[in-house]
This record gives C-alpha cells, structure tokens and sequence, in this order.
C-alpha cells in the first residue's frame, strides 16, 4: 500500500514539473498611440520583437540607436514593438514625442493595465523578447545589447532571416558620452564635483594671504 502512494505521488510530481515547464503562448493587448488597443500578435507568418522600456529610462535612451539600426535591417516577416511599462508617469504623448526624438518608424504603445511587468517578471528595462507568430517566448534580451547579439539571436530562432551582420554599428561610447551630456541632472553634478575643490583651494589661498578674522 505504501509503495503505491509513493507510485503515485512521484507520477503527480513528474506531471506536474512538464506541466509547470511546458511553454504557453502569449497574445497580450496593449494601448497603441493612436489610442487604440491592439494585441502582440499579428498574423500567422509574422514574428514580434517586442522591448518594454520608459521614456524616462536613459539605459533605454542609450539603446534607440541600436534599435534604429536593427529596424533597418529586419526582414518583411519580422515587426518591432516598443510598448511602456510605466503607465503612471508614460501618457502616449510623451510615448510620442520620445518616439519622434528618435524618429523611430515602429509602433509604440503602453501597458495600461500594468501587468505586462509582471507577467514577463521584467526587473531590468530595457528588455527585449522575440515572440514567435503563434506568441511562443523564443529569446530574451536583458537590458542594453549589441547590435550583433541581436542580429546572432534572431537568425538562430527565426527560419531564412539572413540578418547580415554590420560592424561598427549599435552602441558606442560617443552615443552614450552624447546621451550623459545631454542629461542636465548629469551635467549638474560633474560641474559640482569639478567646482567644489577648486573653490575650497581659493578659500583657502584667501584665509592664507588675509589671515585669521
């Protein structure tokens, strides 16, 4: 009898694991910036590469470029999406003016409902994942990538993409001196700790010449 119910107990555990394990597709909505709401999915054919960011996220400011020059070399059967997962602080206004900040030519949206995060257990932003046509995870991106790791990734998963590979592309230190100098938080605290000790050393030669008061 004992050794029945040790049987069974390890039959429902070993289930329960392909159960847990098994992939499950995905077709979520989100708000377009037309206003209009849309789900992840297509058509049949086509594969998604989605990355969730925030406007005021400049880890996701850095990585426009990349995206930019990835869009212009994705085949007819892949599509990119860019979708907030800050609803709070992301009205589709500011989801335009960052979309044409970096003339980006993909669709935009925000997760209004605010459970996209979570779904995806994104902790990092940006990141990126490809979807297959029928909403299957294929790769995940964790934060600011290479040009060529995307390109390496996406012709392993999608059939006949045939990406070419361009050097000297995506992220680069002059973007991201470019992205930090445009910061005026940025700009703000270099000029203090730059100041702050020439300042202390002309106190100083001052109390020097002046003497005590």
């Amino acid at each position: 009898m004992k050794n029945r119910i040790l049987y069974t107990l390890s039959i429902i555990l070993l289930l329960s694991n392909q159960m847990i394990a098994e992939p499950i597709p995905y077709n979520f909505k989100y708000t377009s910036t037309d206003g209009s709401v849309k789900y992840l999915l297509v058509d049949n054919s086509t594969y998604i590469m989605v990355e969730f960011f925030a406007t005021w996220c400049e880890s996701c400011r850095f990585e426009m470029r990349t995206l930019n020059s990835l869009h212009s070399l994705l085949p007819d059967n892949i599509i990119m999406k860019q979708i907030s997962i800050s609803p709070d602080t992301d009205s589709l206004e500011k989801i335009i003016e960052f979309q044409q900040e970096f003339n980006a030519e993909w669709e935009f949206g925000v997760d209004k409902q605010d459970f996209v995060a979570d779904m995806f257990d994104v902790g990092t932003i940006p990141t990126a994942i490809l979807f297959s046509p029928d909403g299957y995870r294929l790769t995940v991106w964790i934060g600011i990538t290479e040009l060529s790791k995307y390109i390496n990734d996406i012709n392993v998963e999608v059939p006949n993409a045939n990406i070419p590979v361009v050097e000297g592309e995506g992220n680069n230190i002059d973007f991201a001196v470019d992205t930090l100098v445009s910061n005026p938080l940025f700009v703000i605290t270099s000029l203090v700790i730059i100041l702050t000790p020439i300042l202390l050393m002309i106190l100083k030669r001052c109390k020097r010449v002046n003497g005590p008061v």
